[in-house]
């Protein structure tokens, strides 16, 4: 990993960034956007290249682009779509807390660095419910990818 200057500490994994860039402190969100400034367009040339390199294979119809930070970051402008996947608070801590070992606080503070929810879906062309099972999610993004391309899945 290539830690930026501004990094003094030099956090040796996830979590150690995490708490120093999520917080409410003039600090963390000084450390966010630094961290932000850095990481950011390099993923985002990273995702270009990625499309770029995918669009010229046959076989590749779709390319879908999953980024809790899509809109903010700037990425939904090389996507055709922006689908918002809207999931229960209960169900998304329940979710991140088995999934990537996060605590209740470290859940609140990404929210919280994030674009409202509300924004998020209204800026979306499609909302996906995904409070059940997955497979009701993936008929629904099914649905709306053949309304909106007139392909079969």
């Amino acid at each position: 990993m290539v830690r930026p200057s501004w990094m003094s500490q030099a956090p040796s994994s996830v979590h150690q960034v995490a708490s120093l860039v999520f917080g409410e402190s003039a600090e963390h969100k000084l450390a966010l956007k630094k961290l932000e400034e850095t990481v950011h367009p390099q993923i985002r040339t990273r995702i270009e290249e990625t499309i770029r390199s995918l669009r010229k294979s046959v076989s590749c119809e779709l390319i879908i682009l999953d980024a809790a930070l899509l809109l903010e970051a700037g990425w939904n402008e090389v996507c055709d779509l922006v689908f918002f996947i809207e999931v229960s608070e209960e169900i998304r801590m329940k979710r991140v807390i088995e999934n990537r070992h996060w605590t209740v606080d470290e859940f609140r503070k990404r929210e919280l660095n994030q674009l409202s929810l509300q924004e998020k879906q209204s800026r979306a062309d499609y909302t996906i419910e995904n409070n059940s099972d997955l497979l009701s999610a993936v008929d629904q993004l099914e649905s709306c990818l053949k309304k909106h391309f007139q392909f079969n899945l």
